[in-house]
């Protein structure tokens, strides 16, 4: 598989480099060719799958690729982007189902479908963000119902597990596949 994307002798220089990497961080020569193969199944370049080896071997928790069309978060930190990513909007949170807020916040629906009825959604979004426990049981709440792929891919919602070095990533490809 990885003999199909060599194209120039750059590539393979950068192919010494993501094998330094692995050999750096003590990865056995299976656990390498089944990393970089899955990589290249992406349909990833050399040059992409060297920036994302390079990103995870000094330790990036997320880091983007291809002029941020390529979006990796480390897994156990998926909830914490999106608690960033969401919370810079308190416009876009008010518009968030009714029914769904209220359940989050202990709120009546009647009040939080009102206030979107009379366009308050920075109200709403406001208020949602200065409930800090409760947003982030709804952060969690978000990921367990739609999955982060559906706020942080706008291509086609999708999130998919990979394995770099011994981290869990989550990535969001965002030019498609």
């Amino acid at each position: 598989m990885i003999r199909g994307i060599i194209e120039s002798w750059k590539d393979i220089e950068d192919l010494k480099e993501i094998i330094e990497y692995y050999d750096s961080n003590g990865l056995t020569r299976e656990d390498m060719r089944e990393q970089l193969e899955y990589l290249f199944k992406l349909d990833l370049s050399v040059d992409e799958v060297r920036d994302i080896v390079g990103h995870a071997h000094n330790n990036l928790k997320n880091f983007t690729v291809s002029n941020d069309d390529l979006l990796f978060i480390e897994e156990c930190y998926e909830g914490d982007y999106l608690k960033d990513y969401l919370s810079s909007d308190p416009y876009t949170l008010g518009m968030f189902n009714d029914w769904f807020i209220a359940d989050c916040f202990d709120v009546p629906v009647e009040f939080i479908a009102g206030c979107q009825k009379g366009e308050q959604w920075e109200v709403i979004g406001n208020y949602m963000l200065e409930q800090e426990e409760k947003f982030e049981w709804f952060i969690s709440k978000c990921i367990e119902v739609d999955g982060s792929g559906h706020f942080l891919n706008s291509y086609d919602g999708s999130m998919v597990e990979v394995e770099i070095l011994y981290n869990s990533y989550c990535f969001y490809n965002q030019r498609g596949w």
